[in-house]
């Protein structure tokens, strides 16, 4: 999972929707503060994959209340896309 979400940052990804197996959430969140410095997002419903780049949105929960800001406006990034469920 370390090594795929390594890749990801390689090739210019800026941030990545996962993992969403709680036993990948917590190793793969200690390689992305250390190392990568890429928001991840989640819907694991684990509070140990939260962070200052992880970021957990669990069905029927809203344990983290905002969207990864900091590292876009590091980046000078001006718009982004939001994906809202309407059903």
């Amino acid at each position: 999972m370390i090594d795929a979400f390594g890749e990801l940052v390689d090739e210019g990804c800026i941030a990545v929707f996962g993992p969403h197996i709680t036993d990948n959430c917590v190793p793969t969140r200690e390689a992305i503060e250390e190392r990568f410095k890429v928001p991840a997002i989640s819907v694991t419903g684990t509070d140990d994959w939260l962070g200052e780049w992880t970021f957990a949105f669990p069905q029927g929960s809203m344990t983290t209340s905002h969207l990864p800001d900091r590292p876009r406006r590091k980046r000078g990034i001006k718009e982004i896309g939001v994906l809202v469920e309407q059903n």
